[in-house]
């Protein structure tokens, strides 16, 4: 028998058991770790539902206690006065603050005034739970017709904690289905409420349920749905193990015979080396066969993709902690301002940030699609001014082709001119050419300083703010194929391309 059949007849044996073992211990270990990690994710995913929840219990609670300790309130409960509720206690006071339920208690637990509105905002009479003293002094959950609903209560004090508690003020908000539901899709799930917890198998789905009890002791679930991302890994991995331990085995038998396989086996080891440690400016060479040389191809084409995609990546987190960081900042100011003049009307522009802050994650995941279509320019200015305490004219339209991202745009120059250049009117001049839709962006503000207008439009200069409003744009106009430039002290000129 010569050697080789030798080695073949031995060889075949041991490779194929060396195979069926790994295969059988992959399976286990990957399944094991696939359910850990399931369990993981399910964990992360309650807990945050349940941190939400908390978080509307607490604005309650706040909304409540701002009431409580009100004096105008105080003075209330002892003299029944019709003129507090007839201020401050009408319809668009629930609507506004989304609050469905207020009941006044005096120090004997007699109701001075109740209200409660429906899911539909319409008036009922108030619920007999709501009156149990056992609620007094308490927050939480309380279920109304299978619906939870958030509940909390204060004592009526004072302001400055003077004299004894002149009652209980109670509060509820109706917890819809659309928000329910909307915060499950912010954590990637289908979210309803269940009044029990039940035994589901679903192909490709995850199931599971977070258990809530309300201040009276009731039980009810967040039932919480969502695909299997770890699925099809499982099986991919699987299935990328069982290949590699074919094709180990495979190796160590015909290496065994045949030395030429070691440039085989060179190239797959020199291969799993770059890839392991790879970056995604790096490329790799395979010289050889016409599959080495495919295969680097084919490595370095999805290198040069993961680049692409950590660059849009950067540039879209940059517009988001751009655009937020001023969110963040007028809301904040706005809040400080309401603490000292108490004036309802620093709510409602806090609420307009809070606004802008929505549209603008809107736009940056309509960015990620990178959606092109028409836009009136126009258009697109006269809304944004809406949101801005600033005059703007706008003279001449025309359409673009663009994204969402053309909001941003033209919303960081306005900023900038606000923030940095104290505009208050802003001059908007559209034209069309035969080829081209020129912008000319002008404002009565300070404008740019000598040394502003030579850096302005690079990526980590500014001279108060965060150093990428300019230079988000530069890059939204080059991604349009169009320009910006600086054209004296005030004035920013847009060129945009005409598309068929």
């Amino acid at each position: 028998m010569k050697i080789r059949e030798y080695v073949l007849l031995i060889g075949l044996p041991l490779a194929l058991a060396l195979f069926l073992s790994l295969t059988y211990i992959e399976m286990n270990m990957t399944k094991g770790a696939v359910e850990t990690s399931l369990k993981l994710m399910v964990d992360q995913k309650e807990q945050a539902f349940n941190k939400m929840l908390e978080i509307l219990v607490r604005d309650l609670e706040i909304f409540c206690r701002d009431w409580a300790i009100w004096d105008d309130t105080y003075e209330f409960i002892s003299n029944r006065n019709e003129r507090y509720i007839e201020s401050n206690l009408g319809f668009n006071t629930f609507l506004n603050a989304k609050i469905n339920l207020m009941v006044f208690l005096d120090k004997k637990g007699e109701i001075v005034f109740s209200k409660f509105y429906d899911s539909e905002w319409n008036e009922k009479d108030i619920p007999p739970v709501f009156l149990s003293q056992e609620l007094l002094g308490r927050s939480g959950y309380l279920l109304l017709n299978g619906s939870p609903l958030l509940f909390t209560s204060e004592q009526i004090k004072r302001s400055d904690g003077s004299g004894e508690p002149n009652g209980y003020l109670l509060v509820g908000r109706i917890i819809s289905y659309e928000e329910i539901e909307e915060f499950g899709k912010i954590l990637g799930v289908k979210a309803e409420i269940v009044p029990f917890e039940g035994e589901e198998v679903i192909d490709g789905k995850v199931v599971s349920y977070l258990g809530l009890e309300d201040l009276l002791g009731n039980k009810f679930f967040v039932r919480m749905e969502q695909e299997n991302p770890l699925k099809s890994f499982y099986l991919n991995s699987l299935l990328t193990s069982i290949g590699s331990f074919g094709l180990l085995s495979f190796a160590v038998l015909v290496v065994s015979v045949l030395i030429v396989d070691r440039g085989i086996v060179s190239k797959i080891m020199k291969l799993e080396e770059f890839t392991r440690k790879a970056n995604p400016k790096d490329r790799i060479e395979l010289s050889g066969s016409e599959e080495f040389v495919n295969l680097a191809k084919g490595v370095n084409s999805m290198l040069e993709r993961i680049e692409k995609d950590e660059e849009e990546l950067r540039f879209l987190l940059k517009i988001l902690r751009h655009d937020l960081l001023n969110v963040f900042t007028g809301i904040k100011g706005y809040l400080e301002l309401y603490k000292s003049e108490n004036d309802p009307i620093f709510l409602e522009k806090a609420e307009k940030y809070i606004d802008r802050g929505v549209n603008v994650i809107k736009v940056v995941k309509q960015l990620e699609a990178g959606e092109m279509r028409e836009f009136e320019i126009r258009k697109v200015v006269e809304e944004l001014s809406k949101m801005y305490a600033v005059e703007v004219e706008v003279k001449g339209d025309a359409k673009v082709i663009a994204d969402d991202g053309i909001y941003t745009v033209f919303g960081n120059l306005i900023e900038n001119a606000i923030e940095h250049g104290k505009a208050t009117k802003i001059f908007v001049e559209i034209e069309k050419s035969a080829d081209r839709v020129t912008v000319r962006f002008s404002d009565n503000g300070s404008g740019f300083t000598e040394n502003a207008r030579n850096k302005a439009f690079k990526e980590s200069y500014s001279e108060k703010g965060s150093g990428l409003g300019l230079f988000i744009v530069k890059k939204l106009m080059e991604k349009y194929g169009g320009t910006v430039e600086l054209q004296g002290k005030n004035t920013l000129v847009l060129s945009f391309p005409l598309r068929g």
